[in-house]
C-alpha cells in the first residue's frame, strides 16, 4: 500500500438476539470494530473502537406485574436483651423503570426497641451474576452500588415515615434470560442501622429497568365529564324540540343542533422528547488489546445507554406532600367542533318530509 489516505466502507448486520453491552469486574458483553495494520519486518499495529448495542426491552410488554405496588417487610429484635422490635415496611408504586425516571420510595420505621436507629440507607444495585461452563461450572456475583441515599434518624419508642425520591443513572436493561454467561438484575435496597449489637432490619425489592417505559391509562378530567354531560343534555332537550315544532323549527333546529360544539373521544398524543444517551460512569474501560505481538493504541470505552427526562422536578411534588407521577404524562382527552351542516342538506331534508295536513276542516 502507497503513502496516502484510503477510505473502506463496509457494513453487516447485528443480530436481533444479542444482548445488550454491559462492562464488569468478571467479565463483559462487548461489540467493538477492530483494524489491524499488518506490517512485513514490524510488529502489527490494532485500533480498536467500541460502540453500545441496546437491546430492546419494552416495560409494557413485560407483563402487568411491573405496574403493580411492591411491598416489604423486615422485623430484628435486640440481642441478649427483652425488648420488643424494630418493625419497617417499605413501599413501591411500581417495579418497571427506565433510566432518568424518578422512584418514589416510602418507608413506615415502628421503633419498639430500646435501641435508636441512626439512620436508614437507601441505595439502588446492580447485582451481575456471571457463570462459567469450563472446566467446570463456576458463577461469581458482583454487586455494584448506583445510588445511594442516606435518611433518618428514629429515635426509640417513636415512629417515623420517610417519603424519599431517587433518579435512576445511565445504565444498561435488565437482562436475565437471555445470555447464559452474565445476567444483569437490579434490587432496591433499605437497610435500617441500629447503635447497638443487634442485626439491621433490611428490605430488598428487585426491580427491573428496560428502555421503554411505562405508559400510563388514559384519565378523564372532571371537566371533561360536566362539558359531556352538558353537551348530552342539551342534544337531547333539542329532539324533543325536533318531535314538538313545526317542519320549519324543525329545519331551524337541526341547524342550530349542528352548531353546538360536540366533544368527541379523540385522544391528544403527547410525545416525550427523545432520550439522551449518557454514558455509564461505572463501566470505563480500556479496550486495546493486550498481545504482546501487536501494538495497540489506547481505546478508553464507556457504554451510553438512552436516559429519559420524564419526571424534571420531583421536589416539587414532595414539597406539597404529593408523589412524583413515576410514567409518561396521560393522555388528555380533546374536543373536536362538529362542522356545520350544508344547505344542500337542507334541501334534500325539506324534500324529503312529507306534506303535513291540517286536522281542521273548513
Amino acid at each position: 500500500m502507497d503513502a496516502g489516505t484510503y477510505t473502506y466502507i463496509f457494513s453487516c448486520s447485528i443480530p436481533e438476539n444479542c444482548p445488550s453491552s454491559f462492562e464488569g469486574s468478571y467479565g463483559h458483553i462487548r461489540y467493538l470494530v477492530r483494524v489491524s495494520f499488518i506490517q512485513n519486518g514490524a510488529a502489527d499495529r490494532t485500533h480498536n473502537v467500541g460502540f453500545t448495542v441496546l437491546r430492546l426491552l419494552d416495560l409494557n410488554r413485560e407483563g402487568n406485574l411491573l405496574r403493580s405496588p411492591a411491598t416489604n417487610d423486615a422485623m430484628e429484635n435486640v440481642c441478649f436483651m427483652p425488648s420488643k422490635p424494630v418493625h419497617m415496611r417499605v413501599d413501591l408504586q411500581q417495579t418497571g423503570y427506565v433510566p432518568g425516571q424518578y422512584v418514589l420510595i416510602s418507608a413506615d420505621v415502628d421503633n419498639k426497641s430500646s435501641a435508636d436507629c441512626k439512620k436508614i440507607i437507601i441505595t439502588l444495585n446492580l447485582r451481575a451474576t456471571y457463570t462459567s461452563f469450563t472446566p467446570a461450572l463456576h458463577t461469581v456475583s458482583e454487586k455494584i452500588c448506583l445510588v445511594k441515599k442516606i435518611c433518618g434518624p428514629v429515635q426509640r419508642n417513636t415512629r417515623k415515615a420517610f417519603a424519599e425520591t431517587i433518579r435512576i443513572p445511565a445504565t444498561a436493561p435488565t437482562c436475565e434470560h437471555i445470555s447464559k454467561v452474565l445476567r444483569v438484575s437490579y434490587e432496591l435496597c433499605v437497610t435500617a442501622v441500629m447503635s447497638t449489637l443487634m442485626s439491621n432490619p433490611k428490605t430488598v425489592i428487585p426491580i427491573t429497568i428496560g428502555n421503554v417505559p411505562l405508559t400510563t391509562d388514559n384519565i378523564i378530567e372532571d371537566e371533561w365529564l360536566e362539558e359531556r354531560e352538558e353537551a348530552l343534555m342539551g342534544a337531547a332537550a333539542s329532539r324533543n324540540v325536533l318531535l314538538e315544532n313545526s317542519l320549519e323549527h324543525e329545519i331551524g333546529a337541526v341547524g342550530g343542533v349542528d352548531e353546538v360544539d360536540e366533544l368527541s373521544e379523540g385522544e391528544e398524543e403527547i410525545e416525550l422528547p427523545p432520550p439522551t444517551y449518557e454514558q455509564a460512569v461505572f463501566m470505563s474501560t480500556n479496550i486495546a488489546d493486550n498481545d504482546a505481538n501487536t501494538v495497540s493504541v489506547d481505546a478508553p470505552f464507556t457504554p451510553r445507554y438512552p436516559v429519559f427526562n420524564i419526571d424534571e422536578t420531583p421536589q416539587a411534588y414532595t414539597n406539597f406532600g404529593l408523589s412524583p407521577p413515576p410514567n409518561l404524562p396521560p393522555k388528555r382527552r380533546r374536543r373536536r367542533r362538529r362542522r356545520a351542516v350544508d344547505e344542500t342538506m337542507t334541501k334534500d331534508f325539506v324534500k324529503d318530509q312529507p306534506t303535513t295536513e291540517s286536522p281542521i276542516q273548513i
